[in-house]
């Protein structure tokens, strides 16, 4: 789905071809303006207003959806994404009125299964409360899928079922179908293990739909509801399903497949350390049972991840913090913590107030774009709290920081004037923008061709969390065969010296000019 949505969108329209799309139809004929429509492309468009929500005053009477209509080619296809931005259904009757007004079937761009706005969840159930009968009212029909690749199988297979099926579309069938044909990319490394058929729905049941939970928080659900009414005395069926999630998270790190276990991993090991969490304060939840409510389905975004904070958060917060994959859309979070950590572990923001990104934009921003990077954050309630980036290979990643990055950020600095030694630290780190300094012999290339950053905020440090998110990073290069990773730190940073070397990290030679700075370096492989 995603492709054809490529595929479809990879004409280009310049400004005379477009005025050519929205033209009254004689202007279509005229050869002195090129016509994209001429060609057997299909040209999709998304309006400003692209929902019932957005539609203003109403899908009928809207003037901006009504000129569409009127003046739109009737070859031009619209993207529509139901009642909603996130539609829980999309029904026949609202399309109706829809294609009335734009004179044409719209073309669905579903986004049931996005995630980007909340990387912190993914949507892995199947395709759900979309009549088969849509089929002939449509354009056609695409999803928008979570960010991960891996996590959307399910959703595409059902996709390619409802299609077939129509009204005969059934969704438990649907994910049943789906799930036989993944099982066999969860081979396991041994025959000593196994990743079942039950693993695997259980798994997807955890992250099931934006509005919907999957089966297994069902019986969670039913699980904690006789623990409050048998007032805190049944905890026997609640305590095996939180162990449960543990269970699975065993048995996905069993898989052979490492870019399936990557991309399932962080989340499901968080869910799984919330459930330790519930676990441990079962306890007091029993203690304080006449003050639980009980836990009934809430159709809003979250998931599996709201119902065990809801359990947690009774009587006390969790103080545990997530892992994630980083997205382009956390920068300025990413930004943030730079700069809070960017004084040798302390805070920047008296030294670069007047530009509060820059030192974000050369540190970090570079790895969050580049597909080739490794890029994940930690987050708590309050949001962003930590990262660690790095490259597998620097000798790659260097060119494009160089030649690409750099060059699309230092457009907003002007690179300092005078005398360099009474340049500030803020003229200091433009001028690095536009000159980087890059340290990378040989020798410590052929060893180290990684290198990584790590920054966490105070509220996150002392909690276990800087050792996991680097041993996650390190599980990771081993998967792509990197042979070694090095890092630069402050030599002043002590806190960050005993920390690393704890980790296994050596000190390395370092350039004969610079004694701020000391490097540290780990081989992967005996």
């Amino acid at each position: 789905a995603a492709a054809a949505a490529g595929a479809a969108m990879s004409a280009t329209v310049t400004t005379a071809s477009a005025a050519a799309v929205v033209a009254p139809a004689a202007a279509m004929d005229s050869a002195a303006i090129p016509n994209p429509l001429r060609t057997k492309r299909r040209l999709l468009f998304c309006p400003t207003e692209y929902c019932d929500q957005m539609a203003k005053p109403s899908v009928a009477q809207s003037p901006y959806l009504l000129t569409l209509g009127r003046l739109l080619h009737s070859r031009v296809e619209v993207f529509w994404t139901g009642a909603r931005v996130v539609s829980h259904q999309i029904g026949l009757g609202s399309l109706q009125e829809l294609t009335r007004t734009l004179q044409r079937k719209p073309l669905i761009w579903d986004n049931l299964f996005a995630n980007d706005y909340d990387v912190r969840q993914l949507f892995m159930g199947p395709l759900a409360d979309r009549p088969g009968r849509l089929v002939q009212r449509i354009a056609g029909f695409i999803i928008n899928p979570n960010c991960q690749f891996h996590a959307n199988f399910v959703p595409i297979h059902t996709l390619g079922t409802w299609v077939r099926e129509g009204d005969t579309y059934d969704e438990e069938r649907a994910l049943e179908l789906a799930l036989a044909a993944w099982l066999p990319a969860f081979q396991t490394k041994t025959e000593e293990t196994l990743f079942d058929l039950q693993d695997l729905r259980d798994t997807v049941d955890l992250f099931y739909l934006p509005h919907r939970q999957g089966r297994f928080t069902h019986t969670l659900y039913a699980d904690y509801n006789a623990f409050v009414a048998s007032h805190g005395q049944d905890t026997v069926p609640l305590q095996g399903r939180l162990r449960r999630m543990t269970t699975l998270v065993q048995r996905l790190q069993t898989v052979a497949n490492r870019e399936l276990v990557d991309a399932l991993f962080p989340y499901l090991s968080w869910l799984s350390e919330l459930g330790e969490g519930v676990l441990r304060n079962l306890p007091r939840l029993a203690h304080d049972v006449a003050d639980l409510e009980l836990l009934t389905e809430r159709p809003h975004k979250g998931g599996m991840n709201c119902v065990l904070w809801a359990l947690a958060d009774r009587p006390r917060q969790l103080q545990n913090a997530a892992i994630f994959p980083a997205s382009p859309l956390m920068l300025k979070d990413i930004y943030h913590v730079c700069l809070l950590t960017g004084n040798a572990g302390q805070d920047a923001t008296p030294l670069f107030h007047e530009i509060p990104f820059a030192l974000g934009e050369r540190w970090c921003g570079g790895y969050v774009v580049n597909s080739d990077c490794l890029s994940y954050v930690l987050m708590d309630q309050r949001g962003v709290s930590g990262y660690v980036l790095a490259t597998p290979d620097s000798q790659q990643f260097y060119p494009f920081l160089e030649n690409v990055w750099l060059p699309f950020v230092r457009q907003k600095y002007r690179y300092p004037e005078g005398d360099r030694s009474a340049w500030s630290a803020a003229d200091q780190l433009i001028a690095e923008l536009y000159k980087p300094t890059i340290f990378l012999p040989e020798e410590i290339y052929r060893e180290y061709p990684a290198h990584l950053h790590i920054d966490l905020l105070p509220r996150a440090q002392g909690h276990g969390n800087g050792k996991r998110m680097i041993q996650l990073l390190l599980s990771n290069l081993r998967a792509r065969d990197v042979v070694g990773v090095h890092l630069e730190m402050h030599a002043s940073n002590d806190r960050a010296l005993g920390f690393y070397k704890s980790l296994g990290f050596v000190p390395l030679p370092g350039p004969m000019d610079r004694h701020d700075v000391i490097y540290m370096g780990m081989k992967l492989f005996d």
